[in-house]
């Protein structure tokens, strides 16, 4: 296992940095023709304020820096303006929760059930590009779609009791054209985001919905399995993506400390949604959402990091014609770097289960709500929250009951449930 130090090295950090430089550099090519920028996973999330950061240091993208705005949920974290429904010419930043690190091994052994993990995990990367496209409509129209009730009725209000964001994303500006950060390592996740929202936008007429992706791929690609990089690699020559390869993605699945939000799945609501029928398909809910670390300890670590981040990307420009200001920079960047590994050591910040109790402080729930008690995590923290297999259908009979959806054969007996 590496140390802290060869992890968190120089070489690893500039590059972290200066992939932050290209990506934005990129993105300012492409902004006239895009109004929103998805960001689908907690990885991209330190990616995204990088490039923020890069933009703001560029001169010439100084009025695309301008035009960005971002929701509350990373508000704090990027000190910019935030969304507002009425404002044009604009770009909006999307947070969406894509995350699907599953493990519905323990699930099915504390329920008594079978859940296939791999089938589990596909289906709820394509539940949230449907979720994703619903943005497309009008705030009126988007309403009607069972998808976005889904995630707006059923997980934030019902679930988690959070009518704010809630009715975020209800008013988010309708999205025309939209593009997406996303961070890769065997290349799964992305390419069966890419390849859902491909379907979608065949099926309902509009090629928008297909964003052009930039992909931060770790290990320069050496980690990418065979068939996802075919077809990420085929994407990239029909100019719907670019991929930018990185020696070692060092935020990745390390956690909210170095995230800047963290993430809960509710299994138990995938593995009842199974049996929901809607135009005779299945109607598949891949329950989560993200949580932000604002005021939390969370926070200072990940100021810490970002500090770091910001340095190196500093180390790329020239300021002053100080001839000694790129010493200076690479200084101040030794010192960041060193701040932070030494903090990964005296607080554990790595350690994937000290912070385990502090982590369950930051979700809030409906009060009404029950779960059972062993809450568990993944290996890249994504908190697993067990709502008791009744309570989960009747959740989603409730759900169905306003927008067509029914329960197979065999579950009508909870159709007269309350």
């Amino acid at each position: 296992m590496n140390s802290i130090e060869d992890i968190f090295s120089e070489e690893n950090l500039r590059e972290y940095g200066g992939t932050c430089i290209n990506i934005a550099m990129n993105i300012d090519e492409r902004e006239e023709s895009i109004d929103t920028l998805l960001i689908p996973s907690r990885g991209a999330v330190p990616i995204f304020l990088g490039v923020l950061y890069s933009l703001n240091r560029m001169d010439y993208a100084a009025d695309l820096y301008k035009k960005i705005r971002v929701q509350k949920m990373i508000g704090t974290l990027s000190h910019i303006k935030g969304i507002d429904p009425n404002e044009k010419d604009v770009i909006n930043v999307l947070l969406f929760p894509f995350t699907a690190d599953l493990n519905m091994d323990k699930y099915s052994k504390r329920m008594g059930v079978k859940a296939d993990n791999d089938e589990f995990t596909n289906k709820t990367r394509d539940y949230w590009a449907h979720v994703t496209s619903a943005l497309f409509l009008g705030k009126k129209e988007r309403k009607k779609d069972p998808y976005f009730d889904s995630f707006i009725n059923l997980i934030l209000r019902e679930i988690e009791g959070r009518d704010e964001l809630a009715t975020f994303y209800e008013n988010f500006p309708q999205i025309t054209n939209m593009s997406m950060i996303d961070t890769v390592i065997s290349g799964r996740a992305s390419a069966t985001i890419l390849k859902s929202f491909d379907k979608i936008a065949k099926n309902k007429g509009n090629p928008n919905i297909s964003p052009y992706a930039h992909l931060v791929v770790d290990a320069n690609k050496k980690r990418l399995k065979k068939p996802y990089e075919r077809f990420l690699e085929e994407r990239k020559d029909w100019g719907k993506a670019k991929l930018y390869g990185m020696p070692n993605i060092v935020s990745e699945d390390k956690g909210a400390s170095l995230e800047g939000v963290t993430a809960v799945v509710y299994p138990s609501i995938m593995d009842s949604s199974k049996n929901l029928r809607f135009n005779d398909q299945e109607f598949f809910i891949g329950a989560g959402s993200w949580y932000p670390v604002d005021g939390l300890r969370y926070q200072d670590h990940f100021n810490m990091f970002m500090d770091t981040i910001k340095s190196a990307i500093d180390t790329f420009f020239i300021d002053t014609e100080d001839e000694n200001d790129e010493e200076k920079k690479s200084k101040r960047f030794e010192e960041k770097r060193n701040e932070l590994t030494g903090l990964l050591k005296e607080e554990g910040i790595l350690d994937k289960n000290k912070w385990i109790k502090d982590e369950y402080n930051i979700f809030k729930v409906n009060p009404k709500m029950a779960f059972l008690d062993n809450i568990y995590k993944t290996g890249s923290q994504v908190l697993h929250r067990i709502i008791p297999e009744n309570n989960a259908k009747r959740l989603l009979v409730k759900f169905g009951g306003r927008n067509s959806i029914k329960y197979s054969e065999g579950e009508r007996r909870y159709m007269t449930k309350k």
